[in-house]
C-alpha cells in the first residue's frame, strides 16, 4: 500500500487554528529555504540533489531534505550528501512514515525549520535541471516587492528520465516573460487549467502560511491553494526558462497513484477538490467567484455519478448563479450548471448510462 493510499485511508489531518512563533520569520542571513521531500526515491534522488547545489548565487540558501522513513537506500544518499555539502544540506530522515497517519509534513515538520525569506521546492524524483534558476527568480522578486510568486517551465520526462512531448505550461497558454496580468493569469489557471509544476515555484514565505491558516488545504493538494493564494496576495512572475523536469508515473508519486486508482477513489478525490474552491471561495470572500465557480463545475461533473448528495451540497456551498458564468463560461459549462441545479437525478442516470456504454 502506498503513501497516497494511507492518506485517503486515513482521511485529511484536522485543521488547528493559529501557529506559534516558530511559524514566524525572522531575518537571517539565508535568502531561500529549499524543500525536498523523499520517500523510496534511491533511484532518483542523488541527481535531485545534485540539481539543488549546483545552484550559482550571490546569496546564501539552504536545502531542508526530509526522508519519511523510506524502505531503500534514500536516507543514506541523503545522509552522504549532508556530509559533502554540510552548510547546505539539513536533512531530517524519519524512523516512522508520517504521511501515513496524516501528518501535514511541510506545514508541521519542514516549515518550522525553514530560515529562508522566499521557499522553493523539488521532490526526490524530480530535479532541477537551470543552475541559475534561482538567481534569476530571486532577481525577479527582489525587484518588485508585490510579486507573490515566480514561476517557470517544466519539462515532463517519463520514470526513465525520457524526455516527453509534454512542457509546462503548455504554449498554448502563451505567457511571455514578465509580470502576467491578474486577470489573464486567473483566467488561464482557473478556467483553463493552465498547470505550473511545484519544481518551478518561488514563493514568499507568507504566501505557505497563509495556506496553513486555509480551511482549503484540507480538500486540495497545496499547489493547487498556492497558485490561487498568488493571484490574491500579489503579483505573478513568469520566467521563461526551463528550470526542472518532473518525472512522471514513478512508484509512490501521486500522479502514478491517480492514474491507477478506481473511478470512484478519482471521484472522491475530484469532489474533494471542488469542496476546496467553493471553501477558498469563501475565504477570499468571492474575489474570484467568476473564476471558482467554473472550476468548481467542472470538477463536479465527473463526482455526480458517485455521490450525487454530496454534488448537491457543493453546489450549494459554491453558491452560484448561471449569470456568474457570462461571459467567462462556454455553453457547455452554462449547460452543466442547468443540469446540477436543476436535473440532479436524471443527469446522475444519462451520466451512468454514458458510462455503461463506453
Amino acid at each position: 500500500m502506498s503513501n497516497w493510499d494511507d492518506l485517503y485511508k486515513n482521511g485529511y489531518a484536522d485543521f488547528e487554528g493559529d501557529f506559534g512563533k516558530e511559524y514566524e520569520y525572522v531575518k537571517s542571513d539565508v535568502l531561500v529555504s529549499i524543500i525536498c521531500m523523499t520517500y523510496n526515491h534511491e533511484k532518483y534522488v542523488e541527481q535531485a540533489l545534485k540539481g539543488l547545489v549546483s545552484q550559482r548565487t550571490n546569496f546564501k540558501y539552504e536545502i531542508i531534505v526530509h526522508d519519511d522513513a523510506s524502505t531503500d537506500n534514500t536516507a543514506e544518499i541523503i545522509r552522504k550528501y549532508a556530509s559533502m555539502y554540510p552548510d547546505l544540506i539539513q536533512p531530517i530522515i524519519q524512523e516512522e512514515n508520517k504521511m501515513s497517519k496524516g501528518v501535514k509534513i511541510t506545514r508541521d515538520i519542514i516549515f518550522p525549520v525553514c530560515k529562508g525569506k522566499y521557499i522553493a521546492f523539488c521532490e526526490g524524483d524530480d530535479y532541477w535541471c537551470f543552475d541559475d534558476r534561482l538567481q534569476k527568480q530571486v532577481e525577479a522578486m527582489e525587484n518588485s516587492p508585490n510579486i507573490s510568486m515566480c514561476l517557470a517551465k517544466v519539462q515532463y520526462m517519463d520514470a526513465e528520465g525520457n524526455k516527453l512531448d509534454d512542457i509546462m505550461p503548455r504554449q498554448c497558454h502563451n505567457f511571455k516573460e514578465g509580470i502576467i496580468p491578474k486577470d489573464y493569469y486567473c483566467e488561464k489557471v482557473w478556467i483553463y487549467g493552465a498547470y505550473f509544476h511545484t519544481s518551478s515555484y518561488l514563493m514568499r514565505r507568507d504566501l505557505i502560511l497563509w495556506s496553513f491558516k486555509s480551511k482549503a488545504t484540507l480538500r486540495m493538494n497545496g499547489d493547487q491553494v498556492w497558485l490561487r493564494i498568488a493571484s490574491m496576495l500579489g503579483d505573478v512572475y513568469f520566467l521563461n526558462e526551463i528550470v526542472a523536469c518532473r518525472r512522471m508515473l514513478t512508484s509512490n508519486s501521486f500522479n502514478k497513484w491517480f492514474a491507477d486508482a478506481k473511478d470512484d477513489v478519482k471521484a472522491k478525490y475530484l469532489l474533494n477538490e471542488a469542496e476546496g474552491y467553493a471553501i477558498f471561495d469563501s475565504e477570499t470572500n468571492r474575489e474570484f467567484h467568476k473564476y471558482s465557480v467554473i472550476a468548481i463545475y467542472r470538477k463536479l461533473e465527473f463526482g455526480i455519478p458517485y455521490d450525487e448528495k454530496r454534488v448537491k451540497a457543493i453546489a450549494k456551498l459554491s453558491n452560484a448563479k448561471l449569470c456568474d458564468f457570462r461571459p467567462y463560461g462556454t455553453a457547455k459549462d452554462k449547460a452543466l450548471y442547468l443540469l446540477i441545479k436543476y436535473l440532479t437525478g436524471p443527469f446522475h442516470r444519462i451520466m451512468a448510462i454514458k458510462r455503461r456504454h463506453k
